[in-house]
């Protein structure tokens, strides 16, 4: 993110399956030329408008 300024955040959301039960996310956003740390601290498994980029890709089964 620092080496390219069109990229204003990024999350890595770990499935609770794969970290032990516990949900953990990683989000690092653009504040300014400042790259900050600012974890989610919601319930991403859990279905609705704010979560679709998290449940939507499951359920399509992306790759990404």
């Amino acid at each position: 993110m620092k080496n390219n300024s069109h990229i204003f955040s990024i999350v890595v959301a770990y499935s609770p399956a794969a970290n032990a039960g516990k949900l953990y996310a990683p989000h690092f956003k653009r504040n300014g030329s400042e790259v900050v740390y600012d974890p989610l601290t919601y319930d991403y498994t859990r279905h609705s408008e704010q979560t679709a980029w998290y449940n939507d890709t499951l359920e399509k089964e992306s790759k990404i």
